[in-house]
């Protein structure tokens, strides 16, 4: 690697000569593998500068940190489970990459094994054994006795089994083996590290704007909930303080000696874990979420806003519910409201956000922080293709709700300033690979360049060979980024690096072989699709028709003489036409 030599010890760099990075992780459903792969290479590649410059190998005149992590979804389980495994890594004595296994044979080393487990061994719609929970097993519909009754029921709580999840978050909050007693921050960390991450709250939080007297008010109900995390103990750069993170309100104090001490069982750790799994709660197909925090939590937050004179933005709860020390709601997928919380982030770094248009240095000669956003699919959404003619029920109904969601996500101000290339504080690291007979210089980031973008973003939990190739695509991408990212205030005249890459990060990533899927594996996805279905029906219709058992006998014949068929074969032809659209299932032998 090319070093940049300077007159300035490393020791006697100034809080000004600092460059700050907040994240933010977009919703992307199993292409959550991509940003993990991403965050994984960013750990490493700031852990080996640090390194670097503890031994005087590399001697730089700024210093880079990472003030808040922020995500929606897939993002926010990223975010969360890479907080924990960081946490665990400053009680490691040895936090080098290490080998991760995988079934393409494609070598994989990695620096996170907790977030890579997470993200690309554990979520799968089939089991890769006899007895293993996936997506699309179903002991999650076994009956339960009811705690009211004593009778024994099936609950649905999603279309697929949401217990893999739990599994995961349990495995992500376990302790690993081999920790030390003290813990060593690290120093590419601000101190405290803040995580925001987004919630849809189906209670919602009721507000009222109040203006020059209690009489004059504008009342309102938010759903677009979040929780705030203040994590101590794992940074090691106590100069960098957030001023807008440490106004708002009173956020969820973590500790990363709790987290080694309690081996992921302090109150404020499970909680993270609870909240990650509620961020990524897809409507419907993954279960709804129950959440519990303190009410006080709410009454000092503040907006990624600046200070409105005159007017307290305070909830105006209900008599009842002001009595209460802790608010419990019930979260669905935060990405369904706010899939890109790049507001919070950048108000993060943000030091005059009192001020009305603030916003942090734009010009790439003068930048000293930045917002890098990480979006598997950064085509956002498609525009429905609606005729003038479409204005019967069947066809405006359907179109409902996808029309709000997409009109929630919509910010107007974010979209004006990543159209002009040349504001330096927001950068985009999204899906890049090469392509055989293409010239590189003309291919645009997309998602069809991960595996798991196909249907939808769901396609990736169908085999571990995609979940691999976007986890190793996202390391190299942020290679790729690292090396060319250079718009800053301490590097433009020198047109060097923010970060150069020392050590194992300056060893290239390779591009992974474009995955397929077996017809074999296909045809035993298809086989558990249809044990789900049945499965969920049945218990659906008991849970719904417990003490009509003629209604629910007639509506089993109704779903296997005529509804089950012609499912499952629209299911097969879509998946299949997708993937072979996609060149991502083995083609059918002769």
């Amino acid at each position: 690697m090319d070093t940049v030599a300077t007159e300035r010890p490393a020791a006697e760099i100034s809080p000004d000569n600092v460059f700050r990075v907040a994240l933010c992780l977009s919703g992307a459903i199993s292409a959550g593998a991509y940003t993990a792969g991403v965050i994984d290479f960013l750990v490493q590649a700031l852990t080996e500068l640090e390194r670097a410059k503890a031994e005087g190998s590399v001697r730089l005149d700024h210093d880079v940190r990472i003030v808040a992590m922020t995500g929606a979804s897939a993002g926010g389980i990223t975010a969360a489970i890479g907080t924990v495994a960081l946490g665990y890594a400053a009680a490691q004595p040895d936090f080098t990459p290490q080998p991760v296994p995988t079934v393409s044979g494609t070598p994989i080393r990695c620096m996170l094994p907790k977030l890579y487990e997470a993200w690309v061994v554990s979520p799968r719609m089939v089991a890769a054994r006899a007895g293993d929970p996936a997506l699309l097993s179903t002991e999650d519909l076994r009956p339960e006795r009811d705690p009211a009754t004593g009778t024994p029921r099936r609950r649905v709580v999603s279309f697929l089994n949401c217990r893999v999840l739990d599994t995961v978050r349990e495995m992500a909050l376990s302790a690993p083996p081999g920790l030390v007693t003290a813990t060593r921050p690290h120093g590419f960390l601000a101190e405290p590290l803040h995580v925001y991450l987004t919630v849809s709250n189906l209670n919602g939080v009721p507000y009222s704007v109040r203006g020059a007297t209690d009489g004059d008010a504008y009342r309102m109900v938010n759903h677009a909930d979040r929780l705030h995390f203040s994590v101590t103990g794992l940074g090691g750069d106590a100069r960098l303080r957030s001023r807008w993170s440490e106004a708002d309100g009173t956020p969820i104090s973590l500790s990363a000696a709790e987290l080694v001490s309690s081996r992921g069982q302090e109150a404020g750790w499970a909680l993270l874990g609870r909240a990650a799994l509620a961020t990524a709660a897809f409507p419907a197909g993954l279960s709804a979420r129950d959440l519990t925090v303190l009410r006080s939590t709410y009454d000092e937050r503040w907006f990624p806003a600046p200070v409105f004179r005159d007017v307290s933005i305070r909830p105006n709860w209900s008599d009842t519910a002001a009595k209460l020390e802790r608010f419990s709601f019930v979260n669905v997928d935060g990405g369904m409201i706010n899939n890109d919380p790049f507001e919070y982030a950048r108000y993060a770094l943000l030091d005059d956000w009192e001020v009305q248009r603030a916003t942090n240095q734009r010009d790439p000669a003068l930048a000293d922080r930045a917002v890098i956003m990480i979006s598997p699919f950064p085509e956002g959404g498609e525009p429905k293709e609606m005729a003038a003619a479409d204005i019967e029920l069947r066809q405006v109904l359907p179109a409902l709700v996808p029309a709000l969601v997409q009109q929630a996500r919509f910010k107007v101000e974010e979209l004006i300033a990543a159209a002009d290339p040349n504001i330096a504080s927001r950068m985009l690291i999204a899906p890049r690979r090469t392509w055989p007979g293409k010239d590189d210089a003309t291919q645009a980031a997309s998602s069809r360049n991960i595996a798991c973008g196909a249907l939808g973003g769901f396609g990736g939990f169908l085999e571990q060979r995609f979940r691999e190739h976007d986890f190793q695509l996202g390391r190299r991408n942020c290679q790729k980024f690292l090396r060319q990212w250079s718009q800053s205030k301490f590097t433009q005249a020198m047109g060097t690096p923010i970060v150069p890459l020392c050590g194992s990060a300056d060893v290239e990533v390779p591009q992974p072989d474009w995955p397929q899927m077996s017809r074999d594996d296909f045809e035993a996805f298809m086989t558990q699709a249809a044990l789900r279905a049945d499965a969920v029906v049945w218990a659906l219709l008991g849970q719904f028709f417990s003490h009509a058992w003629w209604v629910r006998f007639g509506g089993w014949l109704a779903w296997r003489m005529n509804v089950r068929g012609r499912l499952l074969d629209n299911i097969r032809r879509s998946v299949e036409a997708d993937l072979t659209a996609r060149q991502q299932l083995a083609p059918r032998q002769a």
